[in-house]
Order: C-alpha cells, then structure tokens, then sequence
C-alpha cells in the first residue's frame, strides 16, 4: 500500500481528521490517487505557527503528536489541486492534496519513512488496517484512558447499598 512521511504534528491532524489538505510541491503519483493512503509520521517533528497550534487545541489535542518513525493511519486520496484552486482551510501549496475518510490505527506501526511516495507490504499492515478505528472513537478511548490514570478504575457498587 502506497504511504507517505509528513512531520507531526500534521501527521496527527491528517488521521485524525483535523486536517484535509496536505501541502506538497509535487503531484502524487498517479498510482496513488483516489486510493487509501497510509500516513507516516516522520522522526523529525516540525515547528507550527501559533495560529495553526490554536487551530489544532481547537479540535480537543491530537493525542498522537508523540509518536514518531511510526505508520499512525490512512487517509483516502481523493485528488490534487492547484492552490489557486483549492479554497479549503490549510491549504498552502502549491498542489493541495485532498484526503477524506480517515482511520487511526490501534498500535502505530514502526516504519522507516522516506521521500515521496513509498510501498508498504501489505503484510506490515494488513492486522491494524483490519482493526482502524475513526478518529472520534479514537479519541474516546485517549480521553477515557487518561480518566482512568487519574482516578483509577470505577469502584464496583456496595452490595450493602451504602456509599
């Protein structure tokens, strides 16, 4: 399956659903569009703007922005646009790569990235493909996990009735 590097945190906003343009100098291979596409997130994170920070706090965190030289999701590649036709937010170009429909997976895939486009085995990936679950599940499951470190598991009800 075809994949591509992006630095965090766009990794993270792209599988999670936060963002759905990703900026490239280049036209994606034909080989990859209207495919699913996995999403790489690169060893070497990438400084943001502050308003692009703020944009990105506004979707509730991306709980994933740790995770580095890992496979995190998939995205569908719809298609590419010139910039000075795309009119969606986060798009800079000068090719905006739309993507849509994206999927997170359970347990990020270690995987060493690289430029453009690259084949994964279907073999590395086949089990999370199967088990991706969509961003707002994912999310859920961070938000009840962190719940859980900080208070502990739910205390089983008092058979006496007494609190």
């Amino acid at each position: 399956m075809n994949c591509l590097s992006v630095r965090q945190p766009w990794a993270s906003a792209l599988v999670m659903g936060a963002k759905t343009v990703e900026n490239r100098t280049w036209l994606p291979p034909k080989s990859a569009k209207q495919k699913r596409l996995l999403i790489h997130a690169s060893k070497t994170p990438t400084e943001i703007p502050r308003w692009a920070r703020t944009q990105l706090d506004a979707w509730g965190g991306l709980m994933l922005e740790d995770q580095l030289g890992v496979i995190l999701g998939v995205v569908d590649l719809d298609t590419a646009e010139r910039v000075e036709h795309c009119q969606l937010p986060w798009a800079e170009g000068p090719w905006c790569w739309l993507v849509s429909s994206p999927l997170v997976f359970r347990e990020p895939i270690p995987c060493r990235g690289h430029l453009k486009v690259f084949e994964v085995p279907d073999s590395l990936i086949r089990a999370q493909l199967d088990r991706a679950i969509p961003p707002a599940e994912h999310a859920r499951r961070q938000r009840e996990a962190a719940r859980l470190s900080r208070e502990g598991p739910p205390r089983p009800p008092d058979p006496r009735g007494e609190d």
